[in-house]
């Protein structure tokens, strides 16, 4: 018996489902692994070569003069980090903040910042200027900053022509590493030295300045080992470990983090304030353990890659490319496939497990953000990040892969069935032309009006092999919160074949069988599965989304 039916309550084909894919994930979680004890050995040099002391996590209060637990950290940061210095404060609210303070520090009036991977992410956009976004709150723009953009390629690569034909009139060259809401993989830091070279050939003085966000230690390097002159990130993300409980570092030259400095505190204080509260310790401990937990974060992302190209999605990156962050990127199609991702991976979660995220308005966005988190630091290691107009949804890895295997069973593993007029038994799912039961379910709460009589089988031509009763809709979503009576819709026809009530219970094999409508209390699962069977008259994709009730 696999160790996760000691626990839950899976079906023989998705726990065979999981095993292919453990089998087909192991030598990148191995090259994973490698990158890791990389790291680790270097992070634990850097502690050690620091004498950092148990004295040095009590913390400070006040100003925080003299805090020499802030000096070490900051100190480990830039030797782990390839960097001449570091700032790493608490005071940093977030990535964005601490990209805001970073250019602001590096950037004057008259002064222009060139985007070299194309259009930053929202949040960045409002922190520029770009647009009406933050217009008259006091953006770069406003302080009379220029911005300038070498948009990317059509197939997401940079454009280095334009880069170094943009380069000479630029002060700051801004590289994003990370993806954003782009349906590309991060940047690698082969490309990053790439980019780096070609503006600083176009123009020596140029800054190279690095949006690290997700990225860190993802390979063996940062981007300060490969021309970056600052890189800039978060602690809510990679390097805090899922312990540190906010911050953001900016790590490079000496004299650039200065200037950032400045502008954190105040002309002419730097880096000598700043109070380390209670943070120290966290900070410290985080900032230890990030190797593996990135390691952990990365191999959920191949495995839950694995899962979804099995189920048919297409992910991004795919499991068996390189990882340059821990995001996993897909299109759920539409905003109600995307809320009931995200509400699955929250039933799945240690904490909040009994909340139901759905979108709301978020300062630096223009769409509404859903989000789940359900781990032990708000905005953690393990988000699902989605726009609920645009659909697309960020799959930031996640803190441990034995807790990450469960959430494709039992709450949100998405299946595509193939769109009109392609062969369900080429989606390949599980290798026998069967889409898979995804998981056991207690009590579905869904929604959508529809009717699979819209769809037909060509009878006549193939076989059914079998049929399981639809709760209706061209879309159904996972439960919203535990305990809530299922909602049942009737079912059209099947071509010929009707398909009355809810059913769930019971698969009929045979062409000439129906479905009864048997309550859907035990198993969930929703669609026309054979082999050789067409669909026709298909209007929208039909996801499938399963639950299992905490």
């Amino acid at each position: 018996m696999s160790i996760l039916n000691h626990f839950f309550d899976y079906k023989p084909e998705v726990l065979a489902l999981d095993e292919k894919a453990m089998e087909l994930c192991q030598p990148y979680f191995r090259q994973m692994e490698e990158i890791r004890d990389f790291n680790q050995l270097k992070m634990l040099k850097a502690f050690a070569d620091t004498q950092m002391s148990s004295t040095d996590m009590l913390g400070t209060t006040g100003y925080g003069l003299w805090d020499t637990g802030r000096a070490k950290l900051e100190q480990i940061f830039a030797q782990v980090m390839g960097a001449e210095d570091a700032l790493v404060r608490s005071q940093f609210q977030s990535g964005t903040h601490t990209l805001a303070v970073a250019l602001f520090g590096l950037l004057r009036a008259g002064d222009t910042l060139l985007a070299a991977t194309g259009r930053p992410y929202d949040t960045l956009e409002g922190v520029i200027g770009i647009g009406e976004a933050g217009k008259g709150t006091g953006t770069l723009m406003d302080y009379g900053v220029n911005y300038d953009e070498a948009p990317l390629k059509a197939d997401f690569t940079p454009d280095y022509d334009l880069i170094a034909k943009k380069a000479p009139g630029a002060k700051v060259c801004h590289i994003q590493r990370s993806r954003g809401y782009l349906q590309r993989n991060a940047f690698d830091l082969a490309t990053i030295r790439k980019i780096a070279d070609t503006a600083r050939a176009a123009n020596p003085e140029i800054i190279i300045f690095v949006d690290n966000c997700y990225g860190e230690f993802t390979q063996t390097q940062e981007p300060c080992q490969v021309g970056a002159d600052i890189a800039v990130g978060s602690l809510i993300k990679n390097p805090g470990g899922g312990i540190a409980p906010t911050g953001g570092y900016i790590v490079g030259r000496k004299d650039l983090v200065e200037l950032c400095a400045y502008r954190l505190n105040a002309p002419g204080l730097g880096k000598e304030l700043g109070c380390t509260l209670e943070t120290p310790r966290d900070m410290y401990l985080g900032f230890y353990y990030a190797p593996g937990v990135v390691c952990e974060a990365i191999k959920t992302a191949i495995y839950a890659q694995c899962m979804l190209e099995l189920l048919g999605k297409k992910p991004i990156p795919r499991y068996c490319e390189a990882h340059n962050d821990i995001v996993t990127c897909f299109d759920a199609g539409t905003a109600e496939a995307l809320i009931g991702f995200c509400q699955g991976i929250q039933a799945a979660s240690p904490v909040d497990s009994y909340a139901a995220p759905e979108p709301s308005p978020e300062p630096g966005y223009t769409d509404e953000v859903v989000m789940a988190s359900g781990s032990f630091t708000d905005l953690p290691a393990e988000p699902v990040v989605g726009r609920a107009a645009r659909q697309g949804t960020g799959l930031h890895g996640g803190d441990r892969l034995d807790h990450s295997r469960v959430h494709p069973f039992a709450v949100v593993q998405i299946s595509l069935i193939q769109t009109t007029q392609q062969h369900l038994c080429s989606s390949n799912v599980g290798g026998n032309g069967y889409a898979v039961h995804i998981a056991q379910a207690q009590q579905i709460l869904f929604g959508q009006a529809g009717g699979i009589g819209l769809q037909r089988v060509a009878e006549e031509q193939h076989q059914i092999h079998f049929i399981t009763g639809n709760a209706g809709g061209d879309l159904l979503y996972t439960a919203q919160l535990a305990g809530k009576v299922a909602v049942h819709r009737q079912t059209g026809s099947l071509g010929k074949h009707p398909a009355g009530g809810t059913g769930g219970d019971n698969i009929i094999a045979g062409k000439d069988g129906t479905v009864s409508g048997t309550e859907l209390q035990s198993q969930f699962f929703a669609g026309i599965v054979g082999k050789n069977c067409d669909r026709h008259r298909m209007l929208s994709p039909l996801l499938i989304f399963t639950m299992h009730q905490l």
